[in-house]
């Protein structure tokens, strides 16, 4: 049989990588970010893990797409589809079965609907880390917490692989131990009321990043000028039987931030019975199915010593901005944080 000609076998090179090139998409519809460029001209594929490296020649692949070497080529694509679909398979099986194990550093790693996550996992954590339920009030019991999980790790991963909608996790920062919050940051310079991730199933479509809440339709233009903080007051409905409304929003616009962004931040405080405001907000990713939040009490001149550790004054609210990206960043594991805004 007669050797192949170098043209010949080069073109069936670069079939062959056509094919695989091709395979993977078949059997992976996945957004255009998913394939990371590097040096070597080719692609690596991965989400949080790489997969395998795609060689794309640019030299002939298209030429002649219709020869009859397109047979091998598409044999080709169906044997990559298959091996990389059960490599995919045992991926999500591998991350699955590690959740709620620990990590080196102590942390527990939990995956929820496809977000790794290193949670605290130090003993006074274990029952400040709790798992809620889509939609759940603040006075509902989780349906458990992360001690729990770890004594029923099967258990708790039925628990998440159940909810239709989205799991809420909720850190609470333990006041009496005096330690780091979180273990990043001295006391005074982070809230102390603790740090919830909502991770959701489904993309959220309508979700919107930087702007108000729905509910603030209704309320007074915010103000033609910022304050002496730069930050863009809309204070919210004040009701008949009442002399302050019930919200104030405070809006700093993106390009006042102290890291890059196109997005404003947004805080909302709310009267909560107590003479003082609730104040929060979150950063989320742009499809709304990851978002991370923490709140704290405006300063004001009813605030007690008792309430102190929780308050922070507005001119420190951008500082505040900048170390729950940083939290997002340590707890999120295979998400970037500049995702997060």
């Amino acid at each position: 049989m007669p050797a192949r000609s170098p043209d010949r076998a080069g073109i069936l090179t670069q079939r062959v990588a056509l094919g695989t090139a091709w395979g993977f998409a078949l059997a992976f519809p996945l957004p255009i970010q998913f394939f990371q460029p590097i040096g070597s001209g080719g692609y690596v594929a991965g989400s949080g893990r790489k997969l395998l490296c795609l060689p794309l020649y640019r030299a002939g692949m298209i030429r002649k797409f219709r020869s009859p070497l397109w047979k091998t080529a598409k044999f080709s694509a169906l044997s990559a589809s298959a091996v990389l679909l059960v490599m995919a398979v045992a991926n999500d099986a591998d991350a699955q079965k590690r959740s709620f194990e620990r990590l080196a550093d102590g942390r527990v790693f939990v995956e929820i609907f496809g977000q790794q996550m290193a949670l605290p996992g130090s003993e006074p954590e274990l029952d400040e880390v709790r798992f809620y339920p889509d939609r759940v009030r603040r006075s509902d019991r989780p349906f458990f917490s992360l001690r729990e999980a770890l004594a029923e790790p099967d258990k708790a991963r039925r628990s998440i692989d159940q909810e239709e909608r989205s799991v809420i996790v909720r850190i609470i920062v333990d006041s009496r131990s005096g330690g780091p919050i979180l273990g990043l940051y001295p006391r005074g310079t982070a809230p102390l009321g603790g740090v919830s991730v909502i991770v959701s199933r489904q993309i959220r479509p309508n979700f919107s990043r930087g702007k108000l809440p729905a509910r603030a339709a209704v309320w007074p233009p915010e103000s033609a000028v910022p304050d002496e903080d730069g930050y863009f007051i809309r204070r919210g409905v004040v009701s008949s039987n009442a002399t302050e409304p019930m919200d104030i929003a405070y809006r700093l616009p993106a390009a006042k931030r102290l890291w890059r962004t196109g997005v404003d931040l947004i805080v909302i405080c709310t009267l909560t019975g107590a003479p003082v405001r609730h104040c929060g907000y979150h950063l989320a990713t742009e499809d709304g199915r990851i978002s991370i939040g923490w709140s704290w009490h405006e300063r004001g001149p009813q605030i007690t010593p008792r309430m102190e550790p929780y308050t922070f004054p507005k001119s420190a609210w951008a500082e505040l901005d900048v170390r729950l990206r940083e939290v997002a960043g340590h707890l999120l594991l295979n998400r970037p944080s500049g995702e997060m805004e």
